[in-house]
């Protein structure tokens, strides 16, 4: 009786050895034979009468664990380092790029980082409800990483961030034109990152992040924006995390817009658009909206307690920014900033400071607010104010 060399398909590509001329190797799992010609690697090679070696628009990747066999994906999973099959589909795609299908299940990325090169690739699940990419693998940095000069994209599914010191993302892109949408991301470890990208003209819309609470407060960031040109849109960040972290110098133009922030509002880059988000919590955050230089905040609802502490500031502002049109309750104070601000058509109640403003900063309008407190100080105290058309100024 005559024996195949034989094994699961995932072992043979990751070993990705050379088969000596005309030995045989049998995938078990896919019932797949190739036969070797002594100097192409494993990956290399055809399968012997079927559609293998053949590179393929879309590949579908199914795990065992929740019931799939390996004749209906073209990529079995068994739960333990699925990292290996993943990466191993993402090999298969033809040189022009592809779609990595996900089927339902959870996929566990235990060991290492999946990462995409060279080629445009999107990864698709069925849905965030029901296709799980738990993102616990070793490498410290990311878990899945796309890296290459075309637009990628994934969609469709939920990202669990288990590891605290995964300081760039469970996903990470350093991609132009990288896409996110319709995905959850879920901190549960104290200090996890959900969502890094460093590509320029990204977008993310239709996401949920979600943090779970660790001794009583995490420290996860739901998505780290380190480029520029991004839009941020219809997205729902929950409590207990950093929503949005844009602190790098080379991030800017960035807008945000229609997005629910449940607690922590995060900050915005310099030159940078808020339009139509709601900010709401049932406590006060650990901090207010900051803004960065050149900024535009403009028809946003601040809804937060009320409180006494003299850093519980709503909206931090630096220089030359424009605040108009929003709704903004509860808070220490309203709006505080620094030189060549514009504050205009504004309500704010609730706070003992609606506007604070320090002698010595240059060039403020204040215009058409309508705020609870201390009726507005005449412009000639201070000749780098205009205030005009405002109810119930206080300032400190």
């Amino acid at each position: 009786m005559i024996q195949f060399a034989r094994g699961t398909s995932s072992v043979a590509a990751s070993s990705n050895s050379i088969l000596s001329a005309g030995q045989p190797f049998f995938e078990t799992d896919t019932n797949k034979l190739k036969i070797g010609n002594g100097t192409a690697s494993y990956n290399d090679l055809p399968y012997i009468g079927g559609s293998g070696g053949k590179k393929y628009a879309t590949v579908v990747v199914g795990t065992s664990t929740a019931g799939y066999t390996a004749d209906q994906v073209d990529f079995l999973c068994d739960g333990v380092n699925d990292e290996i099959e993943i990466q191993a589909a993402i090999d298969s795609l033809a040189s022009i790029g592809g779609c990595i299908k996900f089927t339902s299940g959870q996929f566990n990325l235990d060991s290492g980082p999946v990462t995409i090169t060279d080629i445009p690739v999107s990864i698709v699940g069925e849905g965030f409800g029901v296709t799980v990419l738990n993102c616990s693998g070793a490498d410290s940095s990311r878990t899945i990483y796309f890296d290459c000069a075309d637009p990628c994209e994934i969609r469709d599914l939920c990202v669990l961030s288990n590891r605290g010191d995964i300081s760039k993302g469970a996903i990470q892109s350093s991609s132009k034109y990288f896409k996110v949408h319709d995905c959850m991301f879920k901190m549960t470890a104290d200090g996890a990152t959900g969502l890094y990208i460093s590509g320029d003209y990204s977008t993310v819309f239709n996401c949920i992040f979600e943090a779970t609470n660790y001794q009583g407060r995490s420290y996860s960031t739901g998505f780290d924006a380190a480029g520029g040109y991004m839009k941020v849109y219809d997205c729902v960040f929950g409590a207990n995390l950093v929503p949005y972290n844009t602190g790098w110098s080379a991030n800017s133009h960035m807008m945000v817009h229609n997005n629910y922030f449940l607690g922590n509002p995060g900050e915005a880059s310099k030159y940078g658009i808020l339009l139509g988000n709601i900010y709401s919590s049932n406590e006060f955050p650990s901090f207010g909206l900051s803004l960065d230089p050149n900024c535009i905040c403009v028809g946003n609802t601040f809804d937060y307690p009320v409180t006494t502490g003299y850093t519980d500031r709503l909206l931090n502002m630096n220089e030359k920014s424009i605040v108009s049109s929003n709704i903004m309750i509860g808070g220490n104070t309203g709006v505080s900033g620094t030189n060549d601000t514009i504050v205009t058509c504004n309500l704010l109640e609730g706070s003992a400071y609606p506007i604070s403003y320090t002698f010595g900063d240059t060039h403020w309008i204040v215009a058409n607010n309508r705020m609870d407190g201390q009726a507005p100080r005449d412009s000639s105290e201070d000749s780098n104010f205009v205030s005009s058309g405002n109810v119930a100024i206080a300032y400190q």
